[in-house]
């Protein structure tokens, strides 16, 4: 049950890729440094926000987050790609999320 109602989505990460969410009603939450995120990410799962969007490099920093949570079904914790789109860690991560979502490897 989630008991934080302000949104179904957090989205955490620097300033310019998080703010236009805010705007779908999404929690924004800023963080341009690693452990800053990485707080912001453990409050949002505890307080049982869904599904959190991080940037894709402060992500990669966040191996043993992501492994925590990894068996649940909830919350979804995927990379959010920066400027420059698709990066490996953002794309492998969606590819881990829909085959724990729907078993089967989309990639083939």
């Amino acid at each position: 049950m989630m008991t934080d109602r302000t949104a179904g989505l957090a989205v955490v990460g620097h300033r310019d890729d998080v703010i236009p969410f805010g705007a779908l009603g999404a929690r924004v939450i800023i963080a341009g440094e690693i452990e800053a995120a990485r707080r912001a990410v453990r409050d949002c799962a505890d307080k049982g926000v869904p599904v959190i969007l991080v940037s894709d490099d402060l992500l990669k920093e966040m191996e043993d987050i992501i492994d925590r949570y990894a068996s649940s079904t909830l919350p979804a914790i995927s990379a959010l790609p920066g400027p420059g789109g698709d990066t490996p860690v953002s794309g492998e991560r969606l590819k881990r999320l829909v085959k724990k979502a729907i078993g089967l490897d989309y990639t083939g």
